[in-house]
C-alpha cells in the first residue's frame, strides 16, 4: 500500500494540488476498502487512480474523463461544444426563463490553468434573453440571471453523456465518472465588456508566453505564475520533459475551431444584429433621449468628464440591476 500512496501523491503533485488538498485526498484512500469491498492490499494502483479522479468535476470534462479527452481531442471538444450550446438553447426556449427560440451567444474553448494543468472547459458570453421568431419580439430572462446553475449542470451532464455515446467514447470511460455531479459556473455581468476582455487573450495566445519563462537551468524550466485572486508573481520549476508534456497537451487538433458563434450571432443567421438592438431596447425599457444644450453656459448646467474635462452628453438611461441579483444562485 505504501507504493500506491507514493504514486497517488505524485499524481496529485503533478496536477498542482496544494499540500492541504493532497493530505485530504490521501485520507480518502482509507475509504477505498468500503468502496471496493475488498482489503486494501488487494486494491490495484489503477483502481486507486480511478477513485481519486472521481473526487472532483469541472465544466466540460469531469476529472475522471480527462485521459479520454487527451486521446480523442477532436471528438471530446466537439462533444463539449454540442452539449453546452444545446443546453443554453434549451433554457432560452423555456418560457420559464426566456421563451425565445433564437438566442445568440459565443463560446471560447480554454484548456489550461495558470500552472499549465490540463483543464478543458468552455467560456460563454450570453445575452440576458432571446429573440422569438414567432412574435418578432425580444424576450428578456425572467430573472436577473440566465438560468440557475444547478439546473444548467444537470441538463448539461445529460446532454454531454448523449454526445459522448454518439462519438463512440462512452465505453472507454469508467462508469464511476458519471456518479459525480457536473458543475457549471454562471455569473451575471453589468455589461459584456468585462467578459469579452477576459476571453480575448485566450483566442490567440498559447498556454504560456515567453515573458513568463524566467530561465532554463539544470534540465529544469523556471516560469512565473499568479494564483487565482492574487496579484503576486510566484515561480515554479518543472523538469524539461514535464514542462513539454504540460505545454503540448494544450495544442489543439489541426483545423479545430476554438471560438464558435450560435443563434443570431452565427455568420449564417438570417437575422441582422442591427434589427435586434431596437427590440432589446424596447423590451428592457431603455429610453434614449436627446438633451439640448442651453444657450447660457454656466458651471452648473454642463457636466464634464473628471479626467479629460470634456463635456458629457446624455445618450440613454440604463435601469440599474440590484446587486443581490448579479450572481446566479447555486
Amino acid at each position: 500500500m505504501s507504493n500506491l500512496i507514493k504514486h497517488f501523491k505524485e499524481d496529485l503533485q503533478l496536477a498542482c494540488y496544494a499540500k492541504r488538498s493532497i493530505d485530504s485526498y490521501v485520507g480518502s484512500v482509507l475509504r477505498l476498502q468500503r468502496f471496493y469491498n475488498k482489503p486494501l492490499e488487494d486494491i490495484s494502483e489503477e483502481q486507486l487512480r480511478q477513485y481519486w479522479l472521481c473526487c472532483r468535476s469541472e465544466f466540460g470534462w469531469s476529472a475522471a474523463t480527462l485521459r479520454i479527452s487527451r486521446s480523442h481531442q477532436s471528438k471530446g471538444y466537439a462533444a463539449m461544444f454540442a452539449a453546452s450550446s444545446d443546453t443554453l438553447k434549451t433554457f432560452a426556449q423555456d418560457e420559464k426563463w426566456a421563451g425565445g427560440d433564437l438566442p445568440g451567444f459565443f463560446g471560447v474553448l480554454h484548456t489550461w490553468g495558470r500552472q499549465l494543468p490540463y483543464h478543458p472547459h468552455i467560456h460563454y458570453v450570453v445575452p440576458g434573453g432571446a429573440l422569438s421568431t414567432k412574435d418578432g419580439k425580444w424576450h428578456p430572462t425572467q430573472k436577473a440571471y440566465f438560468a440557475p446553475v444547478e439546473a444548467l449542470s444537470k441538463v448539461y451532464k445529460a446532454k454531454f453523456i448523449a454526445e459522448i455515446k454518439k462519438a463512440g467514447l462512452y465505453d472507454e470511460i469508467d462508469p464511476m465518472a458519471w456518479k459525480k455531479p457536473f458543475i457549471v459556473h454562471s455569473r451575471t455581468a453589468d455589461s459584456s465588456r468585462p467578459g469579452i476582455k477576459y476571453l480575448a487573450p485566450y483566442v490567440f495566445k498559447v498556454a504560456i508566453s515567453n515573458h513568463r519563462i524566467v530561465k532554463v537551468e539544470n534540465d529544469r524550466v523556471f516560469f512565473r505564475y499568479k494564483k487565482t485572486k492574487s496579484n503576486r508573481w510566484r515561480t515554479m520549476s518543472l523538469a524539461v520533459m514535464e514542462f513539454m508534456h504540460r505545454f503540448l497537451q494544450h495544442v489543439l487538433p489541426s483545423g479545430f475551431m476554438k471560438v464558435r458563434y450560435y443563434g443570431f450571432l452565427s455568420p449564417g443567421s438570417s437575422v441582422e444584429i442591427d434589427d435586434i438592438i431596437p427590440l432589446i431596447e424596447e423590451a428592457c425599457m431603455i429610453i434614449a433621449q436627446s438633451i439640448s444644450i442651453p444657450k447660457t453656459k454656466t458651471k452648473t448646467s454642463i457636466l464634464c468628464c473628471p479626467d479629460c474635462k470634456g463635456r458629457l452628453i446624455f445618450k440613454c438611461f440604463v435601469p440599474p440591476m440590484p446587486p443581490e441579483y448579479r450572481i446566479a444562485p447555486g
